[in-house]
């Protein structure tokens, strides 16, 4: 525990959960006790379902009776969003796409079992709908590190319960508790032909969509206000950049990927939440800064993804790539900045070895391993007469590009990557599945890819 909450730490949480304390730990799968030399031990236990996904049809499509239980049987009731909504749309109106409809109906609409029934009757093959939701172990987990990090501020126990129950900017803590596909979404979405589409209720219910065999197909992106000029991008011509030995994936390729990203899901939500792998090794103390850094950082790489899955096909992808790529250094660098280096996160042959490892075995590593050759092949095909280790640094001033071309001291590096790649125009959209493997490798294998301090490829 911090050293600054001392023994006096259980009466004070007793009283910041109103006597509940001892429910509280109980109902997060913790254990919270003093020891016999007046130590106060707080650890978690075997890791409980934090993150479910629930199947909201029979086996032969149809919905199950119990869908709308499953639905919203935990939710408080409408978000009110109708009115907000319909009075927007009528001040401004909306940026309409078949997808971006049904999601307006599902906010709009109190039946939303009837609307998933159109949105699978307006698309050819099988659609499977899941709810993803958080279990009240995830709930309870995230308030008591909120507690116990306020506590040790110094803040009275009366205003954490304030702070807990009231509104707040979720720029640290996020909001997992409520949008658990934050989390667990990101290797479905963000890919060219992504595997599956989440929606949200009028009840604020998170439902997958699921591709039943093979995957969507992204609509036809128009910008949703024209600003009549060219935009700068990197994409390269695109010819054979996704073309691998999977031709197609099967049908339930993509709830098979949904299940292995639920329980990885898992497994990082409880590494991220559990005391004992959070402890100081020199003072012993709880390390509650170096907890909310990792944990912050992960909401961030993920949002990055995220981001990455709902512009696929816009100019500013390529730098959301990047960004989530420069979120994931800041925990494998841990104190040592600048020991892990981008052009390691763009090497084909780390990838390979670190990445793609932890993906599900199968179609989903051979199509992976696929990309990774054709990424491998452009850079070689783009950067004549380098060496794969001085054309990745040449990539990296891509990404440098955020602070202006003129480098340091008026160096011409940047300017000169810019003339590398205006003269061979490389497929550097493939940056974005690079991104995509390391995150889905963070999420899948916590344990070895979310250590601070240390990347995949170094020893413990």
């Amino acid at each position: 525990m911090p050293k600054n909450l001392g023994a006096e730490a259980l009466p004070v949480l007793d009283q910041t959960f109103q006597g509940g304390f001892r429910n509280a730990i109980n109902g997060a799968w913790m254990r919270y006790r003093r020891e016999s030399d007046g130590r106060i031990t707080w650890r978690a236990l075997n890791s409980p379902t934090l993150i479910s996904a629930l199947k909201l049809q029979t086996a032969d499509g149809r919905f199950r009776a119990d869908a709308r239980a499953r639905l919203d049987g935990d939710l408080p009731g409408n978000l009110g969003a109708s009115d907000e909504l319909h009075q927007s749309i009528r001040r401004s109106g909306v940026e309409t796409s078949p997808w971006a409809e049904w999601q307006l109906e599902l906010l709009t609409s109190d039946d939303p079992i009837a609307v998933l029934d159109r949105v699978r009757a307006s698309i050819s093959g099988d659609v499977i709908f899941y709810r993803l939701k958080t279990t009240p172990a995830l709930w309870w987990r995230l308030a008591l590190w909120q507690a116990i990090t306020e506590l040790a501020k110094g803040v009275p126990p009366q205003a954490i319960v304030k702070a807990i129950q009231g509104p707040r900017n979720p720029a640290v803590s996020g909001m997992v508790e409520l949008a658990p596909a934050s989390v667990v979404c990101g290797p479905l979405l963000a890919r060219q032909q992504p595997l599956a589409a989440v929606f949200m209720t009028a009840q604020g219910a998170q439902v997958l969509a699921l591709s039943g065999a093979n995957a969507f197909n992204r609509p036809t992106h128009i910008a949703s206000w024209p600003i009549g000029m060219y935009r700068i991008i990197f994409s390269g011509p695109g010819h054979g950049t996704h073309a691998t030995d999977v031709r197609a994936f099967d049908s339930g390729h993509a709830e098979h990927i949904l299940t292995a990203a639920v329980s990885g899901a898992n497994r990082l939500l409880h590494y991220l939440t559990a005391p004992q792998l959070w402890i100081d090794a020199q003072s012993g103390a709880l390390d509650l800064d170096g907890r909310w850094m990792t944990w912050a950082s992960v909401l961030f790489g993920l949002d990055a993804i995220a981001s990455l899955g709902a512009v696929w096909t816009g100019a500013d992808a390529l730098w959301s790539a990047f960004r989530a790529l420069g979120v994931l250094q800041g925990p494998w660098n841990g104190n040592d900045i600048d020991r892990v280096l981008l052009d390691q996160l763009l090497d084909p042959r780390l990838l390979r070895a670190h990445a793609l490892s932890a993906l599900p075995a199968g179609q989903e590593r051979d199509w992976a391993a696929g990309m990774v050759s054709n990424y491998e092949r452009d850079i070689e095909a783009a950067f004549p007469g380098q060496s794969l280790d001085q054309a990745l640094r040449t990539i990296v001033q891509v990404r440098n590009l955020v602070h202006g071309v003129r480098g340091r001291k008026g160096s011409t590096v940047r300017l000169e990557a810019l003339r590398q790649i205006e003269r061979s125009t490389p497929n550097l959209q493939l940056i974005n599945e690079m991104a995509v493997f390391w995150w889905t490798a963070v999420l899948l294998s916590p344990s070895s890819h979310c250590r601070v301090g240390v990347a995949p490829w170094e020893s413990q």
